[in-house]
């Protein structure tokens, strides 16, 4: 690895925002369904069997959300081989600047999001597991990009993170020239 290189991780604030408001609603659908289970009788077993799913999903998304807050590793590393990390491409694997086509932004709701189009998507997308390559196929049959970085998960404004980005590739592709 370079010496020079940017790690980017989670906000973290972001993310017990998110458990608080999935624990307030987890403690909702559980008082909800301990009270269409003290009334089964009146209320019909479906019901029932939708608010216990409702609740394993809220306390799935609060696992996950302790999950995120409590690992250390970035969610990109950006350096002048290119771009890797969990957020993108499985750990062991870099997507190289000289594979990325063009780096750009996007609004998406009330978002905006950062496209990373490659050269050879194909190529690029055999490299991630079964799950990421299928949802990738799907979002680039829709016509995104192949890589999609939501800005709202760091603690970085769009277009600081897309000068970052422009700059360690030039500087990557002018030393290759």
């Amino acid at each position: 690895m370079d010496e020079k290189e940017i790690h980017l991780y989670s906000s973290k604030g972001i993310i017990a925002i998110s458990i608080i408001i999935l624990s307030v609603m987890l403690l909702g659908s559980l008082f909800a369904t301990w009270m269409i289970y003290s009334n089964l009788n009146q209320v019909p077993v479906p019901l029932l069997i939708i608010l216990v799913l409702l609740d394993a999903a809220f306390l799935l998304g609060i696992i996950l959300g302790i999950r995120q807050i409590t690992d250390r590793s970035p969610l990109l590393i950006i350096n002048s081989e290119g771009i890797s990390g969990r957020y993108i491409l499985p750990s062991s694997e870099v997507l190289r600047w000289e594979e990325i086509d063009k780096i750009f932004i996007y609004p998406f709701r009330l978002q905006r999001i950062i496209g990373i189009e490659v050269k050879n998507p194909e190529s690029v997308l055999l490299r991630l597991p079964e799950g990421k390559r299928r949802a990738a196929k799907w979002s680039r049959n829709m016509g995104y990009p192949t890589f999609n970085i939501s800005t709202g998960l760091f603690n970085f404004k769009p277009d600081e993170f897309i000068e970052v980005l422009e700059k360690f590739r030039s500087e990557k592709l002018g030393q290759n020239k």
